[in-house]
């Protein structure tokens, strides 16, 4: 049997280091530093799978409220620079108040989407109500119900056409906002189509 001695020598210090420390032999720092790193990779594993999963899951499921104002995903990646590939088209630009009208979002040069997030907004403020369908959730954004609309699934599409109803005794100029997701970190926020007049 070897002697203790030969894996640990111990030794004190008399100052204000605290207890006593151990020199590991080599074959010992080996061992230690081969624990570390099943103890660090352990660590990332844990970390990936509790992360990766919600990550999906925020992007998949459409957006939520709490990017109302925002309106920019929670995708960790920043928001695209450059001009977006897609077009947000109102079928009127002139509208009754109470009465309703279709806008279609929908890629150039057939770029697909895979995620949106649309309000019609005064200003900042998000009004009037759109219609659920096949491809649209409903978020309730400032006091109104159904003041936006976003993505059911993260799978490619070409163009959504979404119905809105203008308040009743609206008179504003109003103008559709749009986030688009392209893939997860390719994303373009708060594009807005062109003015239509409600009265």
């Amino acid at each position: 049997m070897f002697p203790l001695s030969t894996y640990f020598q111990q030794y004190t210090t008399s100052s204000w280091l605290g207890p006593a420390h151990f020199l590991i032999s080599p074959r010992s720092k080996e061992t230690a530093v081969e624990q570390d790193m099943m103890t660090v990779s352990y660590g990332l594993c844990v970390l990936l799978l509790a992360v990766i999963p919600a990550y999906i899951t925020a992007y998949k499921s459409g957006a939520p409220e709490s990017v109302c104002g925002s309106m920019i995903p929670d995708h960790h990646s920043e928001p695209k620079s450059e001009p977006s590939p897609y077009t947000i088209t109102p079928n009127k630009l002139n509208i009754e108040a109470g009465k309703s009208i279709e806008v279609t979002i929908s890629g150039t040069d057939n770029t697909k989407f895979r995620g949106y997030f649309i309000q019609a907004r005064v200003g900042n403020t998000p009004i009037g109500k759109f219609a659920t369908g096949p491809e649209i959730n409903l978020v309730d954004c400032g006091s109104g119900v159904g003041s936006a609309a976003t993505h059911t699934d993260n799978r490619d599409k070409d163009s959504i056409t979404l119905n809105w109803t203008a308040p009743a005794r609206l008179s504003e100029s109003v103008r559709f906002r749009t986030t688009f997701v392209k893939t997860g970190p390719e994303y373009w926020v708060g594009q807005e189509s062109d003015p239509i007049t409600v009265k």
